[in-house]
C-alpha cells in the first residue's frame, strides 16, 4: 500500500518544528529572519519550551537578577515607555480588562482603595494655592456649551457637565481656571488622571 505525505499549502500553514504538526500560519509567531517571517515552531511549543526552561533554571535566577542593578534598570525603563502605556490602554478597553476592573471596582479591597484615593484628592485640593470660584464656574459653561473632549451635549440627568483638570492634580496640576474644562460623565471617568496625550 502506497504511502501518502500529508500536503499542505505553505501560504496558510506550515509543520511545527518541534510537535512536527502542520498548523496554520497564525498559530507561530512572527519572526523577520526567516524566509516565511515565521517562527519555526508553533506558539504551543514555545510557551512549553519557556515553562521547561523556568523549571529547570529556577524562579531564584529569577529572582537575583529582578534585585540586580540591571533588572531595576530595565524595569524602571519599561514602566516609563509609551509601550507599556499602550498595553495597558489596550488591556483596559477590552472586554477581559473591563471586567476584571468592574470586578475589582466591587470587591472589599477595590472600594477601600476609592476611598483612599478620594481622601487623597480632597486633601490635595484643600492645600492647593488657587481655586475656581462660582464666576469661574460660569465662564467655564459659557466657554464649554458641549463636553471638551468629544463634543457630547451635556445630560442633566447623569451629574454633567463635570469639571475636569487637564493636568490632573496627582499630577501636579493647578486647581486653576488656566487648567479646567467641562467634560461629560463618560469623558471624564475614561481619562481618569492620564495628560490628554496619554489618554487619546
Amino acid at each position: 500500500m502506497p504511502i501518502r505525505l500529508k500536503v499542505w499549502d505553505p501560504s496558510r500553514e506550515k509543520p511545527c518544528s518541534k510537535c512536527h504538526e502542520v498548523r496554520p500560519l497564525e498559530e507561530f509567531s512572527k519572526h523577520p529572519g526567516h524566509r516565511d517571517g515565521r517562527q519555526s515552531y508553533c506558539k504551543a511549543c514555545g510557551r512549553a519550551m519557556v515553562a521547561a526552561r523556568y523549571q529547570r533554571i529556577g524562579s531564584e535566577a529569577y529572582r537575583r537578577y529582578e534585585s540586580s542593578e540591571r533588572g531595576r534598570l530595565v524595569r524602571d525603563e519599561y514602566a516609563a515607555s509609551d509601550a507599556r502605556r499602550n498595553s495597558n490602554n489596550r488591556y483596559q478597553r477590552s472586554e477581559h480588562g473591563k471586567l476584571r476592573t468592574r470586578k475589582y471596582l466591587a470587591s472589599l479591597r477595590g472600594k477601600l482603595g476609592g476611598k483612599i484615593r478620594r481622601a487623597r484628592r480632597r486633601v490635595r485640593l484643600a492645600m492647593a494655592e488657587e481655586f475656581i470660584s462660582e464666576e469661574d464656574f460660569q465662564e467655564l459653561l459659557a466657554r464649554y456649551p458641549q463636553c471638551a473632549y468629544c463634543g457630547a451635549e451635556f445630560d442633566p440627568s447623569k451629574k454633567e457637565p463635570q469639571l475636569d483638570h487637564v493636568v490632573p492634580i496627582s499630577k501636579g496640576g493647578s486647581h486653576a481656571l488656566s487648567n479646567a474644562v467641562l467634560a461629560c460623565r463618560s469623558c471624564n471617568a475614561s481619562k481618569g488622571n492620564k495628560i490628554p496625550h496619554e489618554w487619546f
